[in-house]
Parts: structure tokens; sequence; C-alpha cells
């Protein structure tokens, strides 16, 4: 692998679920988690943001289709985080400061805490950019 492609990167909501539900940008996570599994390493992803791409699944296909949504999840290369009280936290005072949704302050805040670039493609995380905020964008 690349110098650069051995950066921890954090995981959001989003790429899991341009993953899980084949979007339009599918094919750059699925070349991200290549790469991260070529190199043994799982990406971090915080456990509120895991819940919500498992949520999200759950909410597309029906309450009964949480055990499969939780071995597609179970299948990729990421390593839920815990949300615990630093986490919150920070990300509490990054939602009071911004019009961020309080999910997403969770993986700016894991992101921001770990020294590492977040992986999305929503747009909205760009307000964060100033506060310390890196991506590695997989969006347009």
């Amino acid at each position: 692998m690349a110098q650069e492609d051995q950066e921890l990167i954090v995981l959001d909501a989003w790429p899991v679920l341009e993953l899980l539900f084949d979007q339009p940008h599918a094919q750059k996570v699925d070349g991200l988690l290549h790469r991260v599994r070529l190199s043994g390493i799982d990406l971090p992803i915080c456990a509120v943001n895991w819940g919500e791409a498992l949520y999200r699944l759950m909410q597309t296909h029906g309450e009964g289709a949480r055990d499969t949504a939780l071995e597609k999840l179970t299948r990729l290369p990421i390593a839920p985080v815990a949300a615990g009280p630093y986490l919150a936290s920070r990300a509490a005072r990054l939602k009071a400061g911004s019009g961020l949704g309080y999910a997403d302050c969770f993986a700016a805040a894991l992101a921001i805490t770990l020294d590492a670039p977040l992986a999305t493609g929503d747009p909205d995380f760009r307000t964060l950019e100033p506060q310390g905020l890196r991506l590695h964008w997989l969006g347009d």
C-alpha cells in the first residue's frame, strides 16, 4: 500500500450506506475498503454511526432484516468504537457550534480525537473543517 493509504481513516455512516445500498459512490467506498482489507487493519467507526447504518438498513428492509443487516455490517473491515463520555462531550461541543446532526458530530469527534481524516461524502461535514476536521472525500 502507498504511504498515504496507510493513514488511519475514520468512517462516517455515509460510506457504509453507499456501499450497502449500492449507491453512486459505492465503487469508491469498495476501493477504500479493499485497500483496508489488504492492510489487515479495520477502520474505526463510532458505535453511534455504526448503529445509524444498522437502523437505516432495518428501516429500509424491515425489522425482520436485522440479522441480515448485522451480518452485512460485520463482514466489513470496520471496528466500532464506543461512544463514552469523552467522545459524547466532544460531539456535544461540535453540535453546539454547528448545524450538523448529532450523530454526525460523533463521527467528526472521533476523527478529530484520533487525528485522522473522516471518510465521507456528506457535504455538511465541510462546516467543521475550520475546527480541525480533515476529510477523506468520497463524494462528487
